[in-house]
């Protein structure tokens, strides 16, 4: 875990750089994604809204060509619609149409009059040819006609401002004599994305030294003249429309991200053929801004939008006019959002790299998500409260890619060096135990901690004498035995070291394991059982057979890395663990195989068929600590009940200092098992204290004055 390497805030600084940059310079892809995500799918989150009553289509639809006849209609018959529509006195007309051909004198002259007669009508207008800053858009091939354009006003006169705005070539308009009965004129064209959807609308186009208006802004000043419609512009290019005091806000291009209300049907239509045919009430259209246009399919006149793959044009005037109307608007004021985004960005990748310096797996990936979805909850209700479109894809993908990007990092580096160190482990810890500890090596690295355990010591009878006897050969014998007794102690996941053929085992370090005690003990018998079992193969070979001492005792100890820094060692020190050696060193003088402590035995009595040996007082402490000789499990009591029965009886009687009872009563068990150790040891004592007792307040200790 060298600090050489790369670490999860380092790699997570790199990549909010990147984003910062990416951010800054407008990364086409990123950007394509975020028309998508940042305003598309806010807009389906949201869901459709009934659009404003104020605006009605009269819509030329199937309905009505299949009535009426195939589209283009007469001026006749357009004249008498507009009639109809104008008896009910609405605010303003646009048409969504272009009369641009030659067709019957009287007809056009009758439309000139009704259009003249309505008042407030705009007729609407296409370019042909838009250049938005520099680049090509959108041509189209048209008849040329002059062009009369009403311009908007340009509030502060800066003029280097107009050249981020979409310049026009030429254009396809009305009939002269059409023209000059409107009241007001507007294109209706629309810009699409790079996508291919259309999500905005141009407010200004420039054509000459003119600034041309959409049919929604003419439709508005049809309606009010006198209401001032202003252009308002600086330097880097258009800042806002206003109309009045309403302020409509516009990207640099004077484009007004629309706030779309829904499909076709979130506008009230009227069909044209009722109309005509006198089964409408003109008081429908009081008052309100009647836009007139096609919405048959057949015509084709449809938009790729994010609630109608197939919205008919007519539809996108309607919903400016509803947003201008209702002063609800999608705004991406560049100073606010750039700040905030850049902020997020860093935020974001900075905390989740925090984060995954201790985290991995399914809980960076959480984190990860959570903060994403922090993010997108937070912009959503800036959407929502304040129509403020902020960018989803830069800081959700500098989430995601900080994720990705620490976590192969932590894969391919960080992972290996896990490895590393949990081999290095294994040394010391069952295979278990070390893979946790490589994932979290601040638990075992440069830490002491005291805390109760229980260690196993355990040690060769006479391994000098069968290493000299062998010679080399004795290291293939050691190293099968120091295997098969470590897969043991693995088996119940305890921690291992070796010093030559003794072994040190312990439990509940550096991982908890409440029941430390009787997987010691569990050990200590299994080891006992394997050994019998090597001694089989051992003989085969020509190896001798071979007897351990194994002492155990539980208590307070501290455990932790020790050493230099050029080298570690894991070490258990205290009182208690140099009791579990004492008691190792104690099976020789006992002559049995386990011996146990008191503490040690409480804990895991339930798992042991025990004696009794006696009440020693060790080299080094004042505490007497009373021991026990473990002699199977549990299920053996029955096998060695009346052994342990007629040793405490004997053990009775010595503390007693019945010294001839006490020896009788051991004698009797060494004729029943002449290899007893125990028994054969206080038989000797016994004589020894007939002749010399102790004090008459003996406590009955032994004291070891060796260890």
């Amino acid at each position: 875990m060298s600090s050489r390497h790369l670490s999860p805030m380092r790699i997570a600084a790199l990549v909010a750089l990147l984003m910062v940059a990416a951010r800054l310079g407008g990364c086409h892809y990123v950007q394509l994604l975020d028309l998508r995500v940042g305003i598309d799918f806010r807009l389906l989150q949201r869901g459709p809204q009934p659009g404003s009553d104020e605006v009605v289509v009269v819509a030329v639809d199937d309905d009505s060509i299949k009535s009426l006849g195939r589209w283009p209609w007469s001026p006749a018959r357009m004249a008498k619609l507009l009639d109809r529509i104008a008896a009910g006195t609405p605010a303003a007309v646009g048409f969504d149409v272009v009369w641009s051909e030659r067709s019957s004198p009287e007809e056009e002259a009758e439309l000139a009059r009704s259009i003249g007669a309505a008042g407030r009508v705009a007729l609407g207008y296409f370019f042909d040819c838009i250049e938005l800053r520099g680049s090509p858009v959108r041509c189209a091939e048209s008849n040329r006609r002059p062009l009369e354009l009403h311009s908007v006003h340009n509030e502060r006169g800066d003029t280097r401002g107009l050249e981020r705005l979409p310049a026009a070539r030429d254009a396809t308009v009305n009939l002269p004599a059409l023209t000059q009965s409107a009241k007001e004129v507007g294109y209706f064209n629309f810009l699409y994305d790079a996508d291919g959807f259309f999500r905005r609308g141009p407010l200004a186009i420039r054509h000459g030294e003119q600034t041309a208006i959409p049919l929604s802004l003419a439709m508005l000043r049809a309606r009010d003249p006198k209401r001032p419609l202003g252009l308002t512009v600086d330097s880097g290019g258009a800042v806002n429309v206003t109309w009045g005091n309403r302020i409509v806000p516009v990207a640099e291009d004077g484009q007004l991200l629309i706030n779309f209300r829904g499909g076709a049907d979130a506008f009230r239509q009227v069909p044209a053929h009722e109309i005509l045919a006198g089964k409408t009430d003109p008081a429908v259209f009081r008052d309100r801004f009647v836009l007139v246009g096609v919405t048959a399919t057949a015509v084709t006149d449809v938009r790729n939008t994010v609630f109608d793959a197939q919205l008919p044009g007519v539809l996108l005037h309607a919903n400016i006019l509803d947003n201008v109307l209702r002063g609800e608007f999608l705004q991406q004021p560049y100073t606010l959002t750039l700040v905030l985004e850049l902020a997020a960005i860093v935020l974001l990748v900075l905390l989740l790299g925090n984060a995954m310096r201790r985290l991995r797996g399914v809980s960076a990936a959480l984190i990860a998500f959570g903060l994403a979805a922090l993010y997108l909850a937070a912009s959503q209700w800036l959407f929502l409260a304040l129509g403020i479109v902020m960018s989803a894809a830069f800081p959700t993908l500098g989430v995601a890619l900080t994720y990705f990007t620490i976590s192969l990092y932590q894969f391919l580096v960080v992972e290996q060096q896990r490895r590393q160190f949990q081999r290095m482990l294994e040394l010391y810890l069952s295979p278990a135990i070390a893979r946790i500890m490589s994932e979290q090596p601040e638990r075992i690295l440069n830490v002491a901690e005291k805390r109760d355990l229980t260690v196993l010591f355990s040690d060769i009878r006479g391994f000098t004498t069968i290493s000299e006897g062998m010679g080399p050969a004795v290291v293939p014998l050691l190293n099968d035995y120091l295997a098969a007794m470590s897969d043991v102690i693995y088996r119940y996941d305890g921690g291992v070291r070796y010093v030559g053929d003794a072994i040190l085992a312990w439990w509940n370090a550096p991982l908890a394991q409440d029941d430390h005690a009787q997987r010691g003990c569990r050990v200590a018998l299994g080891m006992i059982a394997r050994l019998r079992e090597l001694e089989g193969a051992w003989a085969e070979r020509g190896w001798p057979p071979i007897r351990i001492g194994i002492g155990l005792n539980s208590g307070p100890m501290v455990f932790g890395s020790l050493g230099s820094t050029n080298h570690l060692s894991f070490e258990i020190v205290g009182d208690d663990a140099n009791l579990g050696a004492r008691l190792e060193g104690l099976t020789k003088q006992y002559g049995c195989t386990t011996i146990a402590s008191e503490v040690t035995v409480s804990a895991a009595r339930d798992l042991l068929a025990v004696r009794e040996l006696d009440v020693v007082r060790v080299k080094g402490k004042e505490k007497p600590v009373r021991i026990f000789e473990i002699l199977g499990p549990a299920e053996e009591r029955p096998r060695w009940l009346a052994l342990a029965d007629q040793f405490e009886r004997a053990l009775a009687a010595y503390r007693a200092q019945r010294w001839t009872e006490a020896q009788a009563l051991f004698e009797e068990i060494l004729a029943a098992r002449p290899e007893d150790g125990p028994a054969a040891l206080f038989v000797k004592r016994c004589q020894a204290m007939a002749l010399s007792p102790p004090p008459p307040d003996w406590d009955g200790v032994t004291v070891m004055e060796s260890k």
